[in-house]
């Protein structure tokens, strides 16, 4: 996976009014951290992050931080970390970054994309797709974009774990490998299965190294 380049601003006033100046210019307040240096404030342009995470990838896109008014090598790769939005309008209120290295080993989600119009469907019965995204552990610059999943020779009551599901090389399930992905059940019977808590990407390090990143502030 390639890298998308992402321009933001280190963010010097931490006051109320200026956050309010810089969301009406266009910009949200963040954070990135990681890698064992100092977290930095950041101020975003929302329409350039949403330029820049309008790939394939979506939200999983390795960016390449440039940081107006910090040090060249305070910036560099990072994936999105989380993103806050207001839950009434969905506008971005605060996202937090996280250093990585191409070959370090992410935790993340990936898309799933059906194939084919199964046998069951064929014979009346309803396909259903509980599972959008896949939990999923592999190196950064391994990401998949997606996971196809054939479908073609489902028949009615017959469902698919996510254990089944193919994953390309060097790609691993995080999930819980007994999650119902997709199904095709009777008109009349509705599949229910849970799903998984959603995890934050993460970098895997060993135990006793591991870091837990402080709340950002506004």
């Amino acid at each position: 996976m390639e890298k998308v380049s992402l321009e933001v601003r280190l963010r010097q006033d931490m006051s109320k009014h200026h956050l309010k100046e810089i969301r009406k210019a266009g910009f949200v307040p963040g954070s990135l951290y990681g890698k064992g240096k100092p977290q930095l404030p950041l101020e975003i342009p929302i329409r350039a992050l949403a330029q820049a995470l309008h790939t394939e990838a979506g939200i999983h896109t390795i960016l390449d931080l440039k940081i107006d008014g910090a040090k060249k090598s305070d910036g560099g790769t990072a994936v999105i970390k989380s993103i806050q939005k207001d839950p009434l309008t969905r506008k971005v209120l605060h996202v937090d970054f996280e250093r990585v290295a191409m070959s370090d080993v992410i935790h993340t989600t990936t898309s799933i994309v059906l194939h084919g119009t199964p046998v069951g469907v064929k014979e009346g019965g309803v396909l259903e797709q509980l599972i959008d995204e896949i939990d999923i552990k592999c190196r950064a610059d391994h990401i998949p974009p997606h996971i196809d999943v054939d479908v073609t020779n489902l028949k009615i009551g017959e469902f698919i774990h996510a254990s089944e599901i193919p994953l390309p090389e060097g790609v691993e399930l995080a999930g819980r490998p007994d999650d119902i992905v997709v199904a095709v059940r009777h008109p009349h019977v509705r599949v229910t299965a849970e799903k998984p808590e959603v995890e934050e990407v993460g970098v895997e390090e060993p135990a006793e190294t591991k870091e837990t990143a402080e709340e950002s502030e506004e």
